[in-house]
């Protein structure tokens, strides 16, 4: 364990050498994307697989740092399990927005970069539930992190088409949520 520490310490150490010999990195990025949501864990049971749309900004601290934030939105819906117990007519949704800080850090590799990504923040819920029984919904905003990683193809000077996969996890009050998002988008720089 005491030698994947310090190789991990060296290489951050030594990776701006490498970037000495590259332009500085554009100052400001903005991104937009979206993917698949899979659900994890105990809520994975009873969810069925959804969508996600990301919004992010950050600005560049070095030419392989970023600090910014990120805003998500997740949705998903009831499994057929989940459905079918809730009687006829019932349903499931659950949407999760999130609103977090970002920390990005860039890969020195030729023109373009793996990168790896963190994120910790906030984490608003809500699921709507409709049964024979009546309809309800649940509202809660919690903490929560994410971790992850991916790559970016530059297509321009001042763009770029990324693919990365995060998984998210949600500290509840009742239960905590976990899931895995595959994301595809655009990024644009500017100085």
């Amino acid at each position: 364990m005491k030698r994947i520490i310090a190789v991990t310490v060296l290489a951050m150490v030594l990776a701006p050498a490498a970037w000495a010999q590259v332009p500085l990195a554009p100052s400001f990025e903005f991104g937009l994307g979206g993917g698949l949501n899979m659900p994890l864990g105990d809520i994975g049971d009873g969810v069925n697989n959804g969508y996600n749309f990301n919004a992010s900004v950050g600005y560049s601290v070095m030419p392989m740092w970023l600090l910014g934030a990120e805003f998500g939105v997740f949705g998903n819906g009831g499994s057929d399990e989940t459905i079918a117990a809730l009687g006829t007519g019932g349903d499931l949704s659950i949407t999760s927005m999130q609103f977090t800080a970002m920390t990005k850090y860039k890969f020195p590799v030729a023109v373009h970069s793996f990168y790896a990504k963190g994120l910790a923040g906030a984490y608003r819920t809500s699921s709507e539930v409709k049964s024979t029984l009546g309809n309800f919904s649940v509202a809660d905003t919690n903490l929560g992190f994410g971790v992850g990683g991916g790559f970016e193809f530059v297509g321009t000077k001042n763009s770029a088409i990324y693919a990365e996969g995060i998984y998210h996890r949600i500290n509840g009050a009742s239960t905590d949520g976990e899931w895995a998002t595959v994301n595809l988008g655009v990024l644009f720089s500017f100085n």
